[in-house]
Order: structure tokens, then sequence, then C-alpha cells
């Protein structure tokens, strides 16, 4: 017997998540099957300049993406594409939604819209005032 550092090949780990499908019979519990990508994006002319993005898995929600350019920041967009996301995480039969962002301006957007902060990596990546923050929130 040993341990190998290095990646396993895409056979192997799709043996491995059978057997993890199995448990989750076993017991019951959400299927991987279950996740669903929801996103959208505000575009201008043929440039998107806003997009969005989670994944559905079970009754809750992953916002996994969330971005303005540069340009077009602070105008509201962030804000109406994140509660559209929402809105249609809650039509997909989601009732909690939860994230992780870093920087205190992101803090701020997403303690300002209803989040809850659960947990804190500080420093996260050794930068001071970037810690790694979980929230969530109940939605619908």
């Amino acid at each position: 017997m040993q341990i190998i550092h290095d990646e396993i090949s895409d056979a192997q780990r799709n043996e491995i998540y059978k057997d993890f499908a199995a448990i989750n019979e076993k017991y019951g519990l959400v299927q991987d099957d279950s996740q669903k990508r929801i996103s959208s994006h505000i575009q201008e002319g043929e440039a998107i300049i806003a997009y969005a993005s989670g994944l559905k898995h079970g009754n809750w929600f992953t916002i996994t993406d969330l971005w303005t350019h540069k340009s077009y920041r602070r105008k509201g967009l962030a804000t109406a594409l994140l509660q559209g996301l929402l809105d249609k995480a809650i039509e997909n039969g989601c009732t909690n939604a939860h994230l992780r962002t870093q920087g205190t301006k992101n803090e701020t957007f997403y303690e300002g819209f209803g989040f809850k902060e659960m947990g804190r990596l500080d420093q996260f990546g050794g930068k001071p005032a970037f810690d790694s923050v979980f929230y969530q929130m109940p939605i619908g």
C-alpha cells in the first residue's frame, strides 16, 4: 500500500463516484444528478458586460459567479442579476442560497442583500483584508 500524490484518471474517479452515489441512495440523500446550472447575463451589443451563475442542488442554490465589467460597476447590474438569479432558483425549488466571496466590498454587497455570514478564513491567500467569507440566506 502506498500514498500517491497525483491526479487519478476520469475512469477511476467515476468508480469512486459510483460508490458515493450508492451511499447517497442508501441514506436517501440528494443525488449529484439533481445539480442544475442556472445563469443569466447582461449584454451590450455583442459584449457580455455582466454575468451571474450558480448551481441548484436539492433545495439549495450555490452562487458560483457574479461579475460585472469594470466599466459598468456600481450601476445596479450585479444587484439586478443576483435578484433574477435567486428568483430563478426559487422557481426551480430552492429555499436556501449560499456563496463564498472575498474582499470587503463584496462582503458589504452581500450583507446588504440579506446574506448572513456563516464562517470566515482570515487573510485567505495571505492578503490582509481579503478574507474568504461564507454566506447563506433563506430564499423564497
